[in-house]
């Protein structure tokens, strides 16, 4: 294990800490087998840190216990929310701002998360980024993609769609060297992305992994149908940060063609 975390140039790190947003499940249980431990810290400028995995038997998905300096609890619809000498007063000269930040003395964080039989902080998503479907089911969509991303190394990256909707459904971004290979494997070719992304040995690797990942989600989860986006996004794409993340919203809007396409006017709420 030591030869493969100097592969990865973590062979003489003596601490990891993640924080800024959740931190993908599959990728802090891979580090955990080499030896290369990530603890989570969650917090925010305005109040300071929330919660941190400190008693090194960190649970990869985790941010840990909350701090004793304050309060930690849980919304009405999951939402952190947070009190103490530690939160900040509130925006300079912005009183509406600063009014919308608090509720019933609560700071708002505008993150969803659940605590575990331990007491420990689990952070989920940004609350504006939950799905609400037609019945009412609050559905987290990094749940829903990372298990997507998990299930094949073709998924490089999704986005779950059904805000509103009675089911779910996904964008997809292909890794498109897992996509080269099982084509060139079925004797076929490709000129450009879009006919790699449009292949039959595509579509199939694809649907695979999405019957793969729908076994790890509850029925209300459950991808129904995707679509593959058929052009490789890069950093400077409208559609991506810095960081290589997708923007769940200007991806849905870019491709509300695709979008509609999975949802029929027949029988869809």
């Amino acid at each position: 294990m030591r030869i493969l975390r100097a592969a990865i140039g973590l062979d003489r790190v003596a601490m990891l800490m993640s924080g800024g947003a959740r931190f993908p499940v599959e990728l802090g249980q891979w580090l955990h087998a080499i030896g290369a431990r990530v603890d989570d810290i969650y917090g925010m400028t305005e109040c300071g840190t929330i919660a941190l995995n400190q008693d090194f038997r960190t649970v990869p998905g985790l941010v840990g216990q909350p701090f004793s300096h304050g309060e930690v609890t849980l919304g009405p619809d999951g939402e952190i929310l947070v009190k103490g000498p530690h939160v900040f007063a509130g925006y300079l000269n912005l009183p509406d701002k600063t009014a919308e930040a608090f509720r019933d003395g609560w700071f708002r964080t505008g993150d969803v998360g659940r605590f575990d039989e331990a007491g420990r902080l689990v952070l989920l998503d940004r609350i504006k980024d939950i799905i609400i479907s037609s019945s009412g089911k609050n559905i987290t969509p990094s749940e829903v993609e990372g298990a997507l991303t998990a299930a094949s190394p073709v998924i490089a990256d999704a986005v779950a769609v059904g805000d509103g909707r009675n089911y779910v459904t996904a964008l997809v971004m292909i890794d498109a060297a897992v996509a080269q290979q099982a084509l060139a494997a079925s004797g076929g070719s490709y000129t450009s992305f879009s006919e790699l992304a449009a292949a039959e040995s595509t579509q199939a690797l694809v649907a695979e992994a999405v019957r793969q990942a729908n076994r790890q989600l509850s029925r209300a989860e459950g991808v129904k149908a995707f679509r593959i986006i058929p052009r490789q996004l890069s950093p400077t794409d409208e559609a991506m940060t810095p960081t290589l993340k997708l923007k769940r919203r200007v991806l849905i809007e870019q491709y509300q063609d695709l979008v509609a396409e999975m949802y029929p006017a027949v029988g869809e709420a």
